[in-house]
């Protein structure tokens, strides 16, 4: 993949952090040039600025949410290719954020696997629907659960 320009959006700096580090070690002979935003009001200078090519958006953060932060975005350019980022499961969020523009998600912390992933999809063209990002997020809740579920039963068995 060519080197893009990345806007990185969230409040907490570790994040940011591993997810510069996954999008740097995408392609070191060609890297991405990724800037980062700490809060909303940063994000939108720096989106006029930057003009990226991607914007990997926190939903949760003190100064915007990233519900609102997607409109202003799709008001600026609504071409804007929008990936969230969720460290919850917040269902009604994600789809809202889809809903409103934003083309994929990921869940914090980040996974290099499903960053790749998504920003493929957006990066060629492709986007979540409502219905199919409350599908994902029903799979991987059910995933989280079942592996939950297998970790009490070893810790329970261990105890014996």
């Amino acid at each position: 993949m060519a080197n893009l320009k990345i806007l990185i959006v969230d409040d907490i700096m570790i994040m940011r952090k591993a997810l510069k580090d996954i999008l740097l070690a995408q392609d070191k002979a060609n890297p991405h040039l990724v800037v980062e935003a700490a809060n909303g009001t940063d994000a939108l200078f720096m989106y006029k600025e930057v003009k990226p090519d991607v914007v990997f958006l926190d939903i949760v953060m003190p100064d915007y949410n990233g519900k609102a932060l997607v409109k202003e975005f799709m008001e600026i350019d609504s071409e804007a290719r929008i990936i969230m980022c969720t460290g919850s499961s917040d269902r009604a969020s994600i789809i809202e954020c889809v809903r409103s523009g934003a083309k994929d998600y990921v869940v914090k912390p980040p996974n290099a696997g499903r960053v790749y992933k998504a920003l493929e999809k957006v990066m060629s063209g492709g986007k979540l629907t409502g219905d199919e990002a409350a599908a994902e997020i029903a799979d991987e809740a059910a995933a989280a659960a079942a592996a939950d579920a297998e970790a009490d039963a070893d810790a329970a068995a261990e105890a014996d």
